[in-house]
């Protein structure tokens, strides 16, 4: 029933744990593929060999086009369960998104992994991650309408023939990829369910940049205004 795609790059050493926690788990949330889907700089064939006997159901798969929205958009085109689910390579949820999805009746078209939604407990999140993630959401719901969802950066969990059908018009291979692909499964009709996650001991500071990143994230989403 459902895809895992792990996105990774320079994080690769962290895969073969979080493939071991899926594989431990699979049968239980109904996992039938993992998709290892390496972007960027490529490594050995040997390294990629290695990856793709960590389990029965992993897959390994490359592109050249750095960024986690290119690992995503790779992912997306390997996947062939009935839902994909966009992760992170240190599963930072655990299995918490994907409970609280497999609770919702009927299941929705997508879902995203939100720190936000009403019974979510997050901890060791910062207090400038918390404030930066609350002003991109008050531009978001300026510009692109106040459905723009409270976390655009959770765990996306979305049917595969609709992720498919929607990919062709994300343009973004970075970060913003997400936001971009929730804003273009809104405009086709499917609004986004925020699900409760559990987030501990995420006191690791962001790779994403508040100032430099920050005025990247203003332009893209003035862009993709634009372009709407």
């Amino acid at each position: 029933m459902f895809s895992y795609i792990l996105p990774f790059h320079s994080d690769f050493h962290k895969i073969p744990e979080t493939v071991r926690k899926i594989e431990e788990s699979k049968d239980k949330f109904f996992v039938d593929k993992i998709i290892l889907a390496h972007n960027g700089f490529l490594i050995s064939e040997n390294e990629s060999l290695k990856l793709s006997n960590l389990s029965e159901c992993a897959f390994f798969c490359h592109t050249d086009v750095a960024g986690i929205g290119a690992g995503y958009r790779l992912g997306i085109k390997e996947s062939n369960s009935t839902y994909t689910i966009l992760s992170a390579s240190d599963l930072p949820f655990g299995f918490t998104d994907i409970e609280s999805f497999m609770k919702l009746n009927p299941a929705p078209v997508v879902a995203i992994g939100s720190k936000w939604a009403k019974g979510s407990s997050v901890s060791g999140y910062g207090p400038l991650r918390k404030l930066s993630s609350l002003l991109f959401w008050v531009l978001r719901r300026i510009l692109l309408g106040k459905k723009s969802p409270r976390d655009s950066q959770g765990t996306i969990i979305v049917r595969t023939d609709i992720a498919k059908r929607v990919l062709g018009k994300v343009k973004s291979n970075n970060y913003f990829f997400s936001l971009e692909f929730l804003t273009l499964l809104q405009r086709e009709g499917f609004d986004p369910v925020e699900v409760s996650v559990k987030l501990e001991n995420h006191s690791r500071e962001s790779s994403v940049s508040l100032t430099k990143d920050g005025f990247g994230m203003i332009r893209s989403i003035w862009d993709l205004k634009q372009r709407l």
